[in-house]
């Protein structure tokens, strides 16, 4: 059962990420040079949040009393 849920989650990603790779040209046309600039500004400001909060985690791992 877990190894069938698994398969289909690597499955289901594959598929998400195909499809994001074959839009993408029309999204680039779309948006054009200027929307790609604020997605790609989006996209570092989403990672540099994730970052943070991580470092956070394990910083706060560090102080956490045992």
């Amino acid at each position: 059962l877990l190894r069938g849920a698994v398969l289909a989650a690597l499955v289901a990603v594959q598929a998400v990420a195909l499809l994001c790779l074959l839009l993408a040209p029309g999204m680039a046309r779309l948006l054009g040079p200027t929307g790609i600039g604020i997605v790609a500004r989006l996209c570092g400001l989403l990672l540099m949040a994730l970052a943070l909060q991580h470092l956070a985690g394990g910083l706060g791992g560090l102080w956490r009393p045992r």
